[in-house]
């Protein structure tokens, strides 16, 4: 077994020694986005009308040497850092109009990159009591149109300049639209310390948990929803595990903390554990789990072999689980308290990758989905979605982009907007 995990480690370091570049690039244009072009941002506030970004973050890294360039560094502290950030999209002298193009674009001329022009520490907890940050997110809560909290959580590999970057496209593929936060836990940003990276998700939880209680606490946001990406799964199942524990009946829970959406993408999280510990602990406090997957993602193959073989949620294999875990996972879907997406799975033959480990956001049908669940918290099937014949499991079927531009026509006629 010790063998099977050195060579998984071996195989990660291949990983990141092919990708250790610090820069970023804007992901594709979500196929909702390509659809609506400029309209898609019509709501969003003047003083936000900018290619400059902002978000806010949350840390447990320390902090770096700010005459290198960096924000935060490599490892764990007992303080939870609070701030704002400023990501400034593509080169500089871009207007609103170039954002807007570039934003709806199904083909771009050339890559348009992503920098963290700044990020302010406006609070460490429990050293500070977290008044300025939570009087900044009030101040955004209030010119949002959807008075809610989008909380993103980053894979294993990266820093906080990437985790920071990452979380910042998909805040203005929503339109600018809530409170968006970028989670940054001390992940080392390499996969040849792979392995720390499970200790660092693993002793950060309570952080993050301590985090979601205070923004429940705090703010007047309606929800909290919460996107896990990959090896972030590790830092929030046992998160609201914790929460669920501590918060005494689940209606209780449920009212204090309004939770909202829990979308685990490509989950690099023990599927055995998740399914018997994790999910029926706090699935009755949320309001939706939606679990996407495909069988063949080649990152999580090797996360299987560095944790001895353990099955990832992302990755699943059937076979690992018992009949009566099956059912109980079919019960919870049937019942609407788990949506899983098969990204594998498909009618027809498909464009696009549905197999790349950050579907979530590279692949524009995935992203466009993930994005209105997100905003709109409508049920699969309202948002194009199809389910497997036989099953509770949704997937995309080769009509979903003639589904979505019909949702598109059907939302512009209910607003008065025919063309």
């Amino acid at each position: 077994m010790a063998k099977i995990q050195r060579c998984g480690l071996a195989a990660l370091g291949m990983v990141i020694l092919s990708s250790c570049s610090e820069s970023w690039q804007l992901m594709p244009a979500p196929l909702a986005h390509q659809y609506l072009g400029g309209e898609a941002f019509r709501e969003v506030s003047s003083e936000d009308r900018s290619p400059e970004i902002k978000t806010f973050y949350a840390t447990n890294r320390p902090a770096a040497d700010r005459s290198e360039g960096r924000y935060y560094a490599n490892g764990a502290t007992s303080e939870l850092k609070l701030g704002a950030a400023t990501v400034r999209m593509g080169e500089p002298g871009l207007h609103w109009q170039d954002v807007l193009d570039l934003s709806a674009a199904a083909e771009r001329e050339g890559e348009v990159p992503l920098d963290l022009e700044s990020a302010e520490e406006l609070d460490a907890l429990p050293t500070t009591r977290g008044k300025r940050f939570a009087a900044e997110i009030e101040q955004v809560l209030r010119r949002s149109r959807f008075k809610e909290i989008t909380l993103f959580v980053h894979g294993a590999k990266s820093s906080f300049l990437r985790s920071t970057v990452q979380g910042a496209q998909f805040h203005h593929f929503m339109a600018r639209n809530t409170v968006f936060i970028s989670f940054s836990w001390p992940s080392t940003g390499s996969f040849l310390t792979y392995r720390k990276d499970v200790e660092y998700a693993a002793a950060t939880a309570p952080a993050m948990a301590d985090l979601i209680e205070f923004l429940a606490e705090n703010t007047s946001a309606r929800r909290i929803n919460i996107l896990a990406y990959s090896a972030g799964a590790q830092v929030v199942a046992p998160a609201l595990t914790l929460l669920a524990e501590e918060g005494g009946s689940s209606t209780t829970a449920r009212r204090k903390l309004r939770i909202g959406e829990v979308y685990f993408a490509a989950a690099d999280v023990g599927m055995r554990r998740f399914v018997n510990e994790y999910l029926p602990a706090f699935s009755p406090m949320v309001d939706n789990v939606t679990i996407t997957y495909h069988a063949k993602d080649s990152v999580l193959r090797i996360a299987q072999l560095a944790n001895r073989g353990e099955n990832r949620l992302g990755r699943p294999d059937g076979g690992e689980l018992s009949p009566e875990e099956i059912k109980w996972l079919t019960e919870q879907a049937r019942s609407g308290a788990i949506d899983a997406i098969d990204m594998e799975y498909a009618d027809d033959e498909r464009p696009g990758d549905f197999r790349a480990h950050a579907h979530w956001y590279m692949n524009p049908w995935v992203s466009s989905d993930a994005i209105l669940q997100f905003l709109y918290h409508d049920e699969p099937e309202e948002r194009g979605l199809e389910r497997k014949p036989g099953t509770q499991i949704w997937y995309f079927p080769k009509s979903y982009p003639e589904r979505l531009e019909a949702l598109i026509e059907k939302g512009r006629r209910e607003r008065g907007h025919p063309n």
